[in-house]
């Protein structure tokens, strides 16, 4: 059989087929083709044939998306795709036949492992993909994953095909995604609380921060291996409803945000309160992806927060007994003060002149001080009765409340020749009969102390703070004003800046102003020139009406 026997040309096809069969299977894995060169004696419709399939694989090396390069098994370049032409800036004559080596565009950090696996491919000896860099001549930086394989072709001196991807934008999403997973476990493990992920289609923690050792009491490990230790540590009365409140929380993204405590017992036995709060992350379906929260350890909160209940509670209970005792004390007062003041002033119409004037004196000052005491009291009863005799909060039109004052204060208003305007006032929720009382004594207090020559001008106004939800009333005057070392004295039970000849009274009206005020949940405060006049305010919560 001769040289070009159809039996050998037979043989020599089906090994450029096989070749062919490597070199496809090898681009289905890698998108990277060759140009295999061979030369193979066939008869000329098998020749049309495989050259056929010769340019279909040499335009798929060529068109390929990845950088393709052809070597020697000594690293000569023996050919590139036009990709990897473009990215070296140099015509490929230029490049065939220098050592790959020289690339430039191959950093020198990484050559090695380039020359590496270049070795190990001539020896016959598989390699794995790897990741490396290559520069652009502007300096920028692409990652690429290198592919490469040792490929045979009969007689011909093996070649190596290396096929690189580009795997920038990858590398850029794998570098945020590693940054961003950095921040969070730097966060999440220098929280002070528990933070944590659990799978809501499983139940497994996914996640959770080492705090919850300081808090649980047991190891971060303990709970990814049994995923259901946190429930059972929560205290039996507390734990149903723990679980119900997360459990529901999965069909409603509002409920899952609502925050509650429950009770945790410790190995030790110690038990400690915990507050919670989670919240549902979806993914792009709309379905519930994870469940997240953060639980806290409020046991000292728990414990400050019962302490203050029973210190309120007390406190409520002592000002009971103590309005109570005023009251009642203040009226039992009243009968030996009024059989005192009574027999005094008998005394002094029967034997006036006919004792000594020592006598008279004494007597007028018993009267006196009988009368002021009485006023005191009656003051003292008004003063008791802001706390124990309330009436039912209601809405309340303060214009007409306002009127019912000026009614009552008429004759003080003529006599004092008194100027009194208003804006239009809203309606409040409150007690009627404080809110009337609150107004008069402020108004009382206006005209009282006024200027000697001057017809006290009164002036009731009223904003609305939305900020706070509040009304704020004023009532201007122009009387002598209130020095501002005073200004939180004058509310005090029973204090007096002036003389009982000066301005008669005992000096408790502001002081059952301010009880009114603060019973209705607002504040009141005074701003004052010395010898201008005066601004008190007070505030009322806008509340149900």
């Amino acid at each position: 059989m001769g040289e070009n026997s159809p039996k050998k040309t037979l043989n020599e096809f089906k090994e450029s087929k096989n070749i062919l069969k490597e070199f496809i299977e090898f681009s289905s894995k890698s998108e990277s083709i060759i140009d295999m060169g061979s030369h193979v004696i066939i008869p000329k419709h098998i020749f049309e044939s495989l050259k056929e399939s010769q340019e279909y694989y040499e335009a798929l090396f060529e068109l390929s998306p990845t950088y393709t390069v052809l070597l020697g098994l000594d690293g000569t370049i023996k050919n590139f795709n036009k990709k990897t032409e473009l990215f070296a800036g140099m015509p490929r004559e230029k490049l065939i036949g220098i050592p790959f080596t020289e690339l430039d565009f191959v950093p020198k950090a990484g050559m090695n492992a380039h020359i590496e696996r270049i070795s190990k491919l001539a020896n016959g000896k598989p390699v794995e993909p790897f990741e490396s860099r290559i520069a652009e001549r502007n300096g920028k930086i692409h990652w690429i994953e290198v592919h490469s394989t040792l490929l045979k072709k009969g007689s011909a001196p093996p070649e190596i095909l290396v096929s690189c991807n580009d795997i920038t934008e990858r590398k850029k999403t794998e570098n945020a995604l590693k940054e961003s997973e950095e921040k969070f476990r730097q966060i999440a493990e220098n929280m002070g609380e528990v933070f944590w992920v659990i799978d809501p289609k499983t139940g497994e923690v996914i996640y959770v921060s080492p705090v919850y050792q300081w808090v649980w009491g047991r190891t971060c490990q303990s709970l990814y291996e049994n995923h259901k230790s946190w429930i059972e540590a929560i205290h039996p009365e507390d734990r149903d409803r723990t679980v119900e409140m997360i459990w529901n929380g999965f069909d409603n993204i509002d409920e899952a945000k609502e925050g509650f405590e429950y009770r945790v017992i410790r190995p030790d036995g110690k038990i400690i309160w915990v507050w919670m709060q989670s919240f549902l992350i979806m993914d792009e379906s709309g379905e519930i992806s994870r469940i997240v929260g953060v639980a806290s350890e409020i046991t000292g909160y728990k414990k400050a927060e019962e302490e203050i209940k029973a210190l309120l509670d007390e406190l409520k209970r002592s000002n009971e007994e103590l309005q109570q005792f005023a009251y009642v004390t203040s009226h039992d007062l009243q009968e030996p003060l009024r059989t005192i003041a009574s027999f005094t002033q008998l005394m002094a119409r029967r034997y006036k002149g006919k004792l000594d004037d020592d006598a008279d004196e004494f007597m007028d000052y018993i009267v006196d001080a009988s009368v002021r005491m009485k006023q005191m009291i009656m003051d003292l009863l008004e003063y008791s009765r802001v706390g124990t005799k309330q009436e039912m909060f209601r809405a309340i039109h303060i214009e007409s409340e306002l009127n019912d004052v000026l009614v009552n204060l008429n004759d003080l208003i003529e006599r004092s020749r008194a100027e009194i305007t208003h804006d239009p006032l809203p309606v409040v929720f409150g007690d009627e009969s404080q809110l009337l009382l609150l107004f008069q004594n402020l108004i009382t207090n206006a005209i009282k102390f006024r200027k000697e020559n001057e017809p006290p001008k009164i002036h009731i106004s009223v904003a609305c703070d939305h900020e706070k939800n509040e009304y704020v009333f004023s009532i201007s005057d122009n009387g002598i004003g209130i020095e501002e070392q005073y200004f939180g004295r004058i509310f005090t039970i029973f204090q007096r800046l002036h003389t009982r000849d000066e301005y008669p009274g005992t000096g408790i009206g502001l002081s059952v102003a301010k009880r009114i005020v603060e019973r209705h949940g607002g504040r009141i405060w005074v701003e004052s020139t010395f010898g201008e006049g005066s601004v008190f305010y007070f505030s009322i919560p806008v509340g149900e009406s």
